[in-house]
């Protein structure tokens, strides 16, 4: 029977491999357009990435202006459905919680930070979130607007004082400073000042904690 064919078996079966392999790359790209939403078209098996070489922000900015608040991309052949809808976020993080209760996880996030409410998942996650909640009612985070403005307005003073003075400073250690002191205001009732005191204890048992 394969005799009959016009062209050689072997190159129906190179054939029919390229189509079956063309097939496999691109049959997730369809999902978001069979539900109506639209979004940048992606690459074969590489989906949107390529976009990101312009800049995550500014390729999200772009999406923005061009597909509204509500779009689609793929990062790979894996489905992203990005929400910049305000009223929206708020609908699916607030009201609807208990429904969309997983978030995305990442590979390689150790231990400590694998027990975190935003990696936990289902049962784990409700049971964490609900132990958590009564922390931050809306009258306890007006009591910690006021110690997180005292150290805003620190980190802004301390900002000021470099710019001030021409000197160079790491971003990322003065960023943790502020973070220590927030932390440990609110949390824990001391005034670490951690911008200005470095070398304090807790300071350093917390900088000990977080050195993997």
């Amino acid at each position: 029977m394969l005799d009959l064919l016009p062209f050689s078996p072997t190159w129906v079966l190179v054939g029919l491999c390229v189509v079956l392999l063309y097939m496999y790359m691109v049959w997730p790209y369809s999902t978001f357009k069979n539900l109506g939403i639209p979004g940048p078209k992606p690459v074969p098996l590489l989906g949107n990435f390529p976009s990101y070489k312009k800049g995550v922000n500014l390729f999200d900015k772009e999406c923005y202006q061009k597909y509204n608040k509500v779009w689609g991309i793929f990062e790979g052949q894996q489905p992203i459905l990005v929400v910049g809808d305000l009223e929206l976020v708020k609908e699916i993080t607030v009201k609807e919680a208990n429904t969309f209760t997983n978030r995305r996880g990442f590979e390689g996030q150790g231990e400590l930070l694998s027990n975190g409410l935003t990696i936990l998942k289902d049962a784990d996650w409700k049971r964490v979130r609900s132990a958590i909640t009564p922390t931050f009612s809306s009258g306890k985070l007006k009591q910690m607007a006021v110690l997180v403005e005292k150290c805003a307005d620190n980190f802004v003073s301390n900002l000021t004082k470099n710019a001030d003075q021409g000197v160079m400073f790491n971003l990322k250690d003065l960023s943790g400073a502020f973070t220590m002191d927030v932390i440990s205001s609110t949390a824990f009732g001391v005034d670490v000042d951690s911008l200005n005191n470095p070398d304090h204890p807790l300071v350093a048992n917390a900088k000990a904690a977080f050195n993997f």
